[in-house]
């Protein structure tokens, strides 16, 4: 849920395609920058309403991504509200997958979903684990997720960041440094890794950061999203194939005086907002490493009353065993989430291996509506089958509240100038001397509501990377907001 943070810094491409650079085909149509590829504008189908119960379900498809055996790609596309576009309403199911051409269910053995990541208030994002959603529980009443649907009509606000590898023809051996990203020039040899990502936007430079935390130093060795490069495969001749993403909403109105309570989403990232880190000394057969990053419930989100946590959402990688929220003051597990792995080879929603879904911890489900207090200590703790070194790693928990006396989308950046507010969509990354936000869809695949907090420092890789997605939207919203109108 994330992923709801994989994760994107936005518009990196590791496939250079000249193709996906082309908003559409008229010749008075902008084009975006080389460095922001777009694949497309999405559709949608005719709302489907059911009289009995209220409800409405919408299905749509994303633009086409081509891609051939071992190329992975890093692009954004505009994807199609689902939405009335006149009033808010309640959310009631939303499901996604990946399909080709002819709609059929595509396994991630074929094309592996690194992340995709959009507005909570659109189209919920996460990375391999997507088609999870399909199993998703509803909300308990009164419990509700409203969607403003007069928030469609800013075409950023429907903007949507996707990184897939097709995996087809990968030798088993070298599946792993294609899927986890290594960051080395030659991802077969990990032991030598003496250059920087092959996407050519973030050399190497004392500036990186730690490597044991995000991306890579010369001589280091790590794995990362903006190092997705081209992989090996025994199909190197064979043609591109056409993919979509094909996502699916179920809503209904608010009906008159109904009793609500709404919905809002932390997030905790287990590397305090730098969202990838690297295991990088394994222990053995059935051994476990653990991380921990501990913080205030609400030291992004400062909140003058108690308010419930009713559910928990999981991100995490190949080889992950759990992701803890631990409520220190107290000394208890508030909610605990666990990946599940395929167990049938080429089975889409079951792939033999692959991380298929982290199914939510449902406190308000099962009767365990945990109330925190303003300034309780938390300890988000990521645990990974420590076996064999895994790179790219990530531990994302996102905490599902209501009944908050201070809404997040309301707190105060404190440095502006280094934010993008792409309506009410934003992540707030706070350090002990600045916090600021940047869009949600440049730095998570996870499903983040407007107002949605990621909880802990934001080292300097996460502040370039932001002050980097902030010059391109400012390059290409109005490019955008042109194609729409148009």
């Amino acid at each position: 849920m994330k992923t709801l943070l994989a994760l994107a810094l936005l518009a990196v491409t590791c496939s250079h395609s000249e193709a996906l650079t082309q908003l559409g085909d008229s010749a008075n149509k902008p084009v975006l920058p080389r460095h922001l590829p777009f694949a497309g504008i999405g559709t949608c189908g005719s709302p489907k309403h059911n009289k009995e119960t209220g409800h409405t379900t919408v299905q749509c498809l994303g633009p086409k991504h081509w891609l051939s055996p071992g190329q992975t790609i890093d692009t954004m596309m505009l994807l199609e509200t689902p939405y009335p576009r006149d009033r808010m309403v309640v959310l009631v199911n939303s499901t996604s997958q990946m399909v080709d051409d002819n709609l059929r269910p595509v396994p991630l053995s074929e094309l592996y979903v690194h992340h995709y990541g959009s507005s909570f208030d659109f189209v919920a994002g996460s990375g391999a684990e997507l088609r999870g959603s399909f199993s998703r529980k509803r909300l308990p009443e009164p419990y509700v997720q409203l969607i403003n649907g007069t928030r469609a009509a800013d075409p950023m606000n429907r903007m949507t960041n996707i990184q897939l590898i097709n995996t087809v023809g990968i030798p088993d051996g070298q599946a792993k440094p294609c899927l986890e990203c290594w960051c080395d020039h030659d991802p077969w040899h990990p032991l030598g890794v003496t250059s920087s990502p092959a996407n050519g936007l973030s050399g190497p430079s004392k500036d990186r950061g730690d490597p044991t935390h995000n991306t890579t130093r010369p001589g280091s060795l790590a794995g990362s999203l903006m190092c997705c490069h081209q992989c090996p495969t025994t199909q190197p001749l064979a043609g591109p194939q056409a993919y979509h993403l094909q996502y699916t909403v179920t809503y209904r109105d608010v009906e008159k005086d109904e009793k609500i309570i709404p919905v809002n989403i932390l997030g905790y990232d287990v590397v305090g907002g730098s969202f990838e880190y690297q295991l990088t000394d394994a222990t053995g057969p059935g051994t476990t490493h653990t991380k921990t990053f501990d913080t205030t419930v609400d030291a992004a989100c400062p909140q003058s009353g108690p308010y419930d946590i009713i559910r928990c959402t999981g991100h995490q990688h190949f080889g992950a065993q759990c992701l803890s929220l631990i409520d220190l003051d107290n000394d208890k597990t508030i909610c605990r989430t666990c990946p599940e792995f395929g167990t049938e080879k080429g089975v889409p929603g079951n792939e033999e291996g692959y991380v298929v879904r982290i199914p939510d911890d449902d406190l308000a489900i099962d009767g365990r509506i945990y109330t925190v207090q303003p300034g309780t200590k938390l300890r988000i703790q990521s645990d990974y089958d420590a076996s064999v070194p895994r790179f790219g790693i990530m531990g994302l928990m996102l905490t599902w509240t209501a009944n908050m006396p201070e809404p997040c989308n309301t707190f105060n950046s404190g440095n502006k100038s280094r934010g993008h507010n792409v309506g009410d969509s934003q992540i707030y990354l706070s350090s002990p001397d600045e916090a600021y936000h940047v869009p949600l869809y440049s730095l998570t695949g996870l499903p983040m509501p407007h107002g949605a907090v990621m909880q802990g420092p934001a080292t300097s890789v996460v502040r370039s990377a932001g002050d980097k997605a902030v010059e391109m939207l400012n390059e290409i919203e109005g490019s955008v907001k042109q194609v729409i109108v148009s």
